[in-house]
């Protein structure tokens, strides 16, 4: 295909570019063929439905659970797996599986706002770092850096004794640790789309800064954020276990997968179905989110190979 650039002379691009409004033309992966791509491959699509259900069991519990999540019956306490409790009672008769699926509630909110957070702090530092460069790019880097230094934990814990404890607070503080990788993701990818054409055509357009980053820059480092999103969802997971672990996260009676592994350690020898169902419900997750990203990034690297070719 052929597109004007200005009103000049017509240049050829590539058949699966964006011709935006400028008239400057704008690579990229067309998203139908990466969706095809994507649906070919087999692990991303039974990670993606395996991850849907739990979303939607999740977001569903008070309708999909069996029981409440703290209803206690002292009589059936510790009880093992049966028809009435399908995985079990804990200590106090509460039923396991109403309580795993309550609490996925709890880990994927956690989850999310960590990265939440990590988007909304690290993309906007990143394009800017990436697109200025000199000292701008060389002071938040630096900054990236001194944060990247700090533990999560450590910083999770400060940040818990000056708010209060609770899985909001200690979330925030691993969302403030993984805005360093959103930054120095978004960073390097806005550093090589702002050496290309187009950008340039842009800028010799007299595009505002801001115009040329929200409309050419990002659309186009898309991909790579996506996949940062799924794998920084499944290490915010584990996160969120080893602060609820420690007793900074959900607090009781409030069940996260965490506080259910947290609970049930001390009782590993003697019951431990207390712990194979939340420890499975986490590692089921994590690994769906590790092939889910490896599928999308498989599959935008093939489209944009074609876009190119």
């Amino acid at each position: 295909m052929t597109a004007p650039l200005n009103g000049g002379e017509p240049v050829s691009v590539p058949a699966d570019a964006v011709v935006l409004e400028e008239g400057v033309a704008v690579p990229g992966a067309q998203p139908g063929g990466v969706w095809r791509t994507l649906r070919h491959d087999r692990w991303a699509m039974v990670s993606l439905v395996v991850l849907v259900l739990i979303v939607l069991a999740t977001t569903a519990a008070p309708l999909v659970a069996p029981q409440g999540p703290n209803e206690q019956d002292l009589l059936n306490r510790l009880q093992g797996p049966s028809g009435q409790h399908l995985l079990g009672t804990d200590e106090l008769g509460r039923d396991l599986l109403s309580r795993l699926i309550h609490g996925g509630r709890v880990t994927l909110y956690g989850a999310g706002l960590a990265v939440l957070v990590a988007l909304v702090g690290g993309i906007p530092l990143g394009l800017l770092a990436g697109y200025r460069g000199g000292w701008v790019d060389a002071v938040l880097s630096r900054l990236a850096d001194g944060l990247m230094s700090v533990p999560a934990i450590v910083l999770a814990l400060t940040i818990v004794a000056v708010l209060g404890p609770g899985i909001t607070n200690a979330m925030l503080a691993i969302g403030l640790v993984f805005v360093p990788r959103f930054l120095r993701l978004t960073r390097a990818t806005t550093s090589d789309v702002r050496r290309t054409t187009f950008i340039e055509a842009s800028i010799s357009l007299g595009c505002p800064t801001s115009r040329i980053l929200w409309r050419h820059v990002l659309p186009n480092i898309a991909s790579s954020l996506l996949v940062q999103v799924s794998l920084l969802m499944g290490a915010a997971i584990l996160a969120e276990a080893a602060i609820s672990f420690l007793g900074i996260g959900a607090r009781p009676p409030t069940a996260s997968w965490g506080s259910l592994i947290g609970g049930a350690s001390s009782r590993l020898a003697t019951h431990p179905y207390l712990v194979l169902a939340p420890g499975l419900a986490m590692v089921v997750t994590v690994l769906s989110l590790q092939l889910l990203a490896d599928g999308v990034r498989d599959a935008l690297s093939r489209g944009t190979s074609r876009g190119r070719a």
